[in-house]
């Protein structure tokens, strides 16, 4: 039974591997499931660290893939790594919180907008948010060519520019402020 699992556990593993063979497209499910057969124990049992669902600094591709962006401070990095609190439901996000970025200075804005921030840490937090299920934004891939490139670098010259990015669906309160966001529409809590 345990060699049949882990044999299961395998053939999931490889045939998602090999779907994953166009970079053209990010699938957040099928990344999940990715992950959630690496987290797999040999006894079959899923051991998944935990998602957080906030970052410090967030982007946001609606439907029409444009980009929006909203941040918040980073918690102290005085108290270590573990949070016992739980993160909040809602962040009360209004329509002047979130920012749209014009098409094409993505890369430019997240540069002179996260990267150039002055930070205590030495990595930096990206949440890139998704109306969609399947992405397939050129800013996307270029993020997480960073993210991975630095992953691969054991020395950096500037440890302020390391990043870590992790990909979701958007929430429905990012949704629903997007929306009335871009047609205008009074948002109120």
């Amino acid at each position: 039974m345990k060699n049949r699992l882990l044999y299961s556990a395998l053939f999931v593993f490889t045939m998602l591997l090999s779907s994953c063979g166009n970079s053209d497209t990010y699938i957040i499910s099928k990344q999940d499931s990715l992950l959630k057969v690496s987290y797999t124990d040999s006894l079959g049992h899923v051991v998944m660290p935990p998602k957080v669902k906030y970052a410090p600094y967030t982007f946001v591709i609606d439907s029409s893939d444009r980009v929006f962006f909203y941040s918040f401070p980073e918690r102290n990095p005085d108290r270590g790594g573990v949070y016992d609190d739980p993160e909040p439901d809602l962040l009360h996000l209004m329509p002047n919180h979130i920012f749209l970025i014009p098409k094409g200075s993505e890369k430019s804005f997240f540069e002179e907008s996260v990267l150039k921030q002055k930070s205590q840490r030495l990595l930096k937090n990206i949440k890139v948010a998704s109306f969609k299920d399947t992405i397939t934004s050129d800013f996307l891939k270029y993020l997480i060519a960073r993210s991975e490139d630095e992953k691969n670098v054991k020395a950096m010259k500037d440890k302020t520019e390391s990043i870590n990015v992790s990909i979701r669906l958007a929430l429905p309160e990012e949704r629903n402020v997007i929306t009335h966001k871009v047609i205008g529409k009074y948002y109120g809590d």
